[in-house]
């Protein structure tokens, strides 16, 4: 869709319809914009305090998973988005008993996706693979700057390479600015095997899980 203009009609400025104004002053709000608190402040006024003691002890995303029901969408944004937008639920009319299950299953449900997500993201491919790279550093002479580039035979493992530079280890990161793999082995090129070999010696052993 065509970006909004200022003052275009239908619009509150270029950011929000004024059907999604309308919302906002009736007491509704896209999801992202709900904090904890604000909920349990609204839910305040119909359960009693050891209520909202126990309501808030949980995680932020469950009470908004389970305590704001969607209501309506409307175009916000610079580029007139379709949101959701929602409100709280009415605590006077609530199931209580169904609302800490909910709770309950609802956290249980997040801390898992939260443990998985952090065990994929420690999950660093530690394979190692042979390769050809170049990486790039910058010298001075006479008062300009050069960058000079290196080509090296190395090992890839996880987010690193290993080469050997004047006998000793040392290794770039994958990511770098002026690191770029050349060319990756199944196996040493001929006359390199003692090379790799003796990178992989100097390496530490990954760690068996």
């Amino acid at each position: 869709m065509a970006k909004v203009r200022y003052g275009q009609s239908g619009y509150v400025g270029c950011k929000m319809s004024e059907r999604a104004q309308e919302a906002y002053d009736s007491g509704e709000r896209p999801m992202s914009k709900w904090s904890k608190w604000d909920i349990i402040c609204d839910l305040e006024n119909d359960l009693d305090d050891d209520t909202i003691a126990k309501l808030s002890k949980y995680s932020a995303q469950a009470i908004k998973n389970v305590c704001l029901e969607w209501t309506s969408w409307h175009h916000t944004g610079s580029y007139a988005n379709e949101t959701d937008f929602y409100q709280v639920i009415d605590g006077r009319n609530v199931d209580l008993v169904q609302m800490f299950k909910d709770l309950d299953s609802e956290d249980k449900y997040l801390k898992e996706e939260r443990k998985q997500k952090k065990e994929e993201k420690k999950k660093v491919d530690m394979s190692e693979i042979k390769c050809r790279f170049e990486y790039g550093e910058w010298s001075t002479y006479n008062s300009r700057h050069y960058l000079n580039w290196y080509k090296r035979y190395g090992i890839k493992r996880g987010n690193w390479i290993y080469y050997i530079e004047h006998s000793c280890l040392k290794k770039k990161m994958v990511s770098g600015k002026y690191v770029n793999i050349l060319q990756t082995f199944d196996r040493a090129p001929n006359g390199k095997a003692e090379k790799f070999n003796e990178i992989k010696r100097l390496m530490k052993p990954t760690k068996k899980k």
